[in-house]
C-alpha cells in the first residue's frame, strides 16, 4: 500500500505586539474563506500611500477588492511601530502598498508567512 503524505498545515500565528518579525518575510496574501467574503467583502486595512488614506483598489471603506490581493506575494521591507503599525510590502514587480496591522483584530491578519516566524523565547509573554 502506497501512502502519500501531505504536509501538514499549521494556522499562521499573528504577530500581536511584534510586527517587527514579519520585516524581512515573504508573505502570501491568503485566500479569504466564503464567511469572510460575505461579511467582510474584501480585505481591510490595504493601502496605495505611505499615509493610509488612499484604500488600495478600493470597494468599500478600508475594503480592497478581494481579487486584487488575493495569492498574491511580497517582501516586508519595513514595519512603522507610530500609532498603528504599518507595515511596507514590496511585489516583486516593485509595486509598493502599505499594509495597517491592528494588533487587537487578528481577523485581519491576512498573511500566510513563507518559513514561518521566528519567534524570540518571551513571545507568548504578550497573550498574558
Amino acid at each position: 500500500m502506497l501512502a502519500i503524505a501531505q504536509e501538514e498545515k499549521k494556522p499562521e500565528i499573528f504577530p500581536f505586539k511584534r510586527p517587527e518579525l514579519l520585516v524581512g518575510k515573504t508573505v502570501t496574501i491568503r485566500p479569504l474563506t466564503d464567511k469572510e467574503i460575505k461579511i467582510q467583502k474584501g480585505y481591510h486595512n490595504f493601502y496605495k500611500d505611505k499615509y493610509n488614506i488612499h484604500t488600495y483598489h478600493e470597494i468599500g471603506f478600508e475594503t480592497s477588492d478581494p481579487k486584487s490581493l488575493e495569492n498574491r506575494v511580497f517582501k516586508v521591507v519595513s514595519s512603522d511601530p507610530n500609532d498603528t503599525v504599518k507595515l511596507t510590502l514590496e511585489a516583486e514587480d516593485g509595486e509598493v502598498i502599505y499594509y495597517r496591522l491592528l494588533a487587537g483584530y487578528p481577523k485581519y491578519y491576512y498573511f500566510e508567512v513563507e518559513g514561518g516566524l521566528d519567534f524570540p523565547n518571551d513571545f507568548y509573554c504578550d497573550y498574558f
